[in-house]
Formats: structure tokens, sequence, C-alpha cells
């Protein structure tokens, strides 16, 4: 028989350990999608470099044809792009380029990378 006031003392190791499992699946969870969302955006990121980077050769190639200077008309459309030209090289009429552009602050990507660079060709 039970007195009132008494206290009985239970030993259950397994108590609230579904929570802590639960925890840690969503911490899991949320640092995927986070390394899933700076993927997304370097592909994004790329995209848009490679753009910039195809205009810029095809500027370049254009300004070559019309006998100006191609790696000046290519770092126009880089800075009209917000880009950076890094390196512009013609030979045999083809002019290569490529281009660096810096990735969004704030995010995991510009930790990881804070520049991402792409080349073109054109001619």
């Amino acid at each position: 028989m039970r007195r009132v006031g008494e206290l009985r003392l239970r030993c259950e190791p397994d108590r609230g350990s579904a929570t802590v499992l639960g925890i840690a699946l969503a911490a899991v969870l949320i640092g995927a999608g986070l390394i899933v969302i700076a993927i997304m955006q370097a592909a994004i990121m790329r995209a848009q470099l490679g753009s910039f980077a195809d205009l810029a050769a095809l500027a370049a190639s254009q300004a070559q044809l019309f006998g100006s200077d191609p790696c000046a008309a290519a770092a126009q459309i880089a800075h009209r792009n917000e880009v950076t030209l890094i390196s512009c090289e013609g030979s045999l009429g083809a002019i290569n380029i490529v281009v660096q552009g810096e990735t969004p602050r704030g995010g995991l990507l510009s930790m990881v990378a804070p520049y991402l660079q792409v080349s073109a060709r054109a001619g």
C-alpha cells in the first residue's frame, strides 16, 4: 500500500532518447539543405558568369574583326556586367577570355568560394 507523499523512483534510461535523436536528425537535414543551397548558388552563378564570358568573347571577336582592340572590348563588356576580366588572349583569330565574379556575400558559398572564374572562346 502506498502512503500519501511517498515518492517512487523508477530508472528509465531510454526516456527522452527519441527527442535527442529527433534533434540530431533535424540538424543533419538542415546541414544537408544548406549544402544543397550552396551548390545551387554556385551552379546559378557559374551559368551567369558563363554568359558574361561568352558575351565578352563575342565582343572581343567582333572588335578584332573590325580592327579594334579585342581585349579593350572584352574589358568594357566585363565591366558593364560587374565582373573582372582576368585574361584575354588571341591566337589564330580566336579569342580566349577568362572572367571572375564575386559570389554573393552572407551565404555559405561566399565562405567556401568567394570568387568564381569562367572561361570562354570565340572566333
